[in-house]
């Protein structure tokens, strides 16, 4: 497949480095120079085109679509821009983010257990890590502690093998990078809570937000979520674990008295119940996140 990039922003670096990976001719485009991006953004550019990407930098794009018959447009592109137009006169087929998406998603032949939510996604992500390299595993982690853009980390490790290596992938997935996952299988998909922060990027939508981070109900084999989400869940999937602190009516209860985690738990649709205690050292909302990681490792058994 020859395919052409249109835009080189935080949308279109990924996707054309992991359709580079896959074996097809990539050409990305920008009307900025190099010069022109961030020192960070500039050296994975230039990575990008050491390992085959043509970079048409600073240029017009039509001059690369003669040679391409698929595009991928950023999602900043208006829908009524030239280049969408000319792109439909010459009939150039479009990739969207379901399609790079199912291509992550054939890569990558490891258990995955996502985590996404408003608060405490990074925390829940290092706590789960850090149970399953107790338990002896070789953990793929990834999480904002390694860049503020999730989708191009996530890339960068299948491009480095990362997924190769390590025995499960444990995924911090914030709502941008949901558009590259949204078609990723998840063994266990994590709901820490949503709460009304980043309406701006969703004109302001509540329900726009929480459409995004419900991508992850069709993703996950087992859904874990935080009791807040309730009302947003009860009526997508009914095997859904919810757990919180001190409170009976969760799947997993948690509860903290002088140093110690009390973890008690009951999943009927696993066939799995018991209850478990591990010293713990108080720093707030940890315990919350504390509890959300022993239930995604309880559900993955």
């Amino acid at each position: 497949m020859k395919c052409i990039i249109i835009g080189a922003g935080n949308a279109g670096r990924p996707v054309a480095r992991i359709l580079n990976h896959t074996g097809n001719q990539v050409i990305i485009t920008d009307r900025k120079i190099l010069e022109e991006f961030p020192p960070g953004v500039q050296k994975t550019i230039k990575t990008m085109e050491d390992e085959g990407v043509e970079l048409m930098l600073g240029s017009d794009a039509s001059k690369g679509i003669e040679k391409v018959d698929h595009a991928y447009v950023s999602p900043t592109v208006p829908g009524n821009s030239p280049i969408r137009k000319l792109l439909q006169d010459k009939q150039v087929k479009i990739l969207d983010n379901d399609y790079v998406s199912k291509v992550i998603n054939d890569i990558l032949d490891l258990d995955i257990i996502g985590i996404t939510g408003t608060l405490g996604k990074t925390s829940t992500t290092h706590i789960l890590s850090d149970i399953f390299q107790s338990a002896g595993y070789n953990v793929w982690t990834c999480s904002s502690r390694m860049g503020n853009l999730l989708s191009e980390v996530i890339v960068d490790g299948i491009v480095n093998g990362l997924h190769k290596i390590n025995d499960i992938a444990i995924l911090e997935l914030p709502h941008g990078t949901s558009r590259l996952m949204s078609k990723v299988d998840l063994n266990i998909g994590v709901i820490t809570n949503i709460y009304p922060d980043h309406l701006d990027e969703f004109e302001y939508s509540m329900e726009k937000y929480v459409a995004r981070k419900l991508f992850i109900v069709d993703s996950s084999k087992i859904l874990v979520s935080g009791m807040q989400c309730i009302n947003y869940l009860e009526d997508l999937r009914d095997d859904t674990i919810y757990y919180c602190q001190e409170n009976s009516k969760c799947n997993v209860n948690g509860k903290l008295k002088d140093g110690i985690l009390d973890i008690t738990y009951d999943m009927p649709n696993l066939n799995i119940n018991g209850h478990f205690e591990t010293s713990f050292k108080l720093l707030g909302y940890y315990i919350e996140n504390s509890i959300a990681a022993s239930a995604a490792a309880l559900a993955y058994g």
